[in-house]
């Protein structure tokens, strides 16, 4: 955003700073990419390549294939973060993964009342067949 506003209004970095009251030196640590995002981008500039000279027909097996050909590699694994996940629901969650498929099951419970309310009416049931006229012929 700063360096937005300096590139269209040509003011000094330190008046916008001053300015948004944001210290100089957050402006220049943010400015600089971390050697993290710069490895990122030369790979996905490098992916990116790979998929347009095959025509956008290469799924992800070949690319990492190709890559590794390269002599670049990376991981291929999933990192699945369920700390903030939240059930309101009455039951649980589970993942399984199956070969590259992740599956999210959920395994309802149902309540007291409902499985109560389920006994009562097979109950009742069982009592009309038991009760039926044609039980009752003489």
């Amino acid at each position: 955003m700063i360096a937005t506003i300096h590139h269209t209004t040509g003011h000094a970095i330190r008046q916008i700073c001053v300015t948004l009251e944001v210290p100089r030196s957050s402006y220049y640590h943010a400015a600089e990419p971390t050697p993290m995002q710069s490895s990122d981008e030369e790979i996905g500039l490098e992916i990116e390549a790979i998929f347009k000279r095959h025509r956008r027909r290469y799924g992800y097996r070949r690319i990492m294939k190709q890559l590794a050909d390269q002599g670049i590699t990376g991981g291929t694994g999933l990192n699945l973060n369920l700390t903030g996940f939240q059930n309101p629901y009455t039951g649980t969650f589970a993942t399984t993964v199956t070969g590259t498929d992740l599956f999210l099951n959920y395994s309802a419970i149902p309540e007291p009342s409902t499985v109560t309310l389920f006994g009562l009416t097979l109950a009742t049931l069982a009592r009309r067949r038991t009760l039926s006229p044609a039980n009752f012929r003489a």
